[in-house]
């Protein structure tokens, strides 16, 4: 996952930097270094976002 990918996740979700920080157990301004791309997006991230969607379908009514 770059940079770009990480904000659109974000946005797809409503969620901002400090939401997803709250939730993923980060300091906000390691997303924000994600999202500008200063430092690299760890692949783990992706990952959560994976299972983040497939929640939001499987709960989905």
């Amino acid at each position: 996952m770059d940079a770009e990918k990480l904000k659109a996740e974000l946005a797809a979700l409503g969620w901002t930097q400090r939401y997803f920080s709250e939730r993923y157990g980060c300091d906000q301004d390691t997303v924000s270094r994600w999202c500008t791309g200063k430092v690299p997006v760890p692949a783990h991230v992706g990952e959560y976002f994976r299972v983040v969607r497939l929640a939001a379908e499987i709960l989905r009514p």
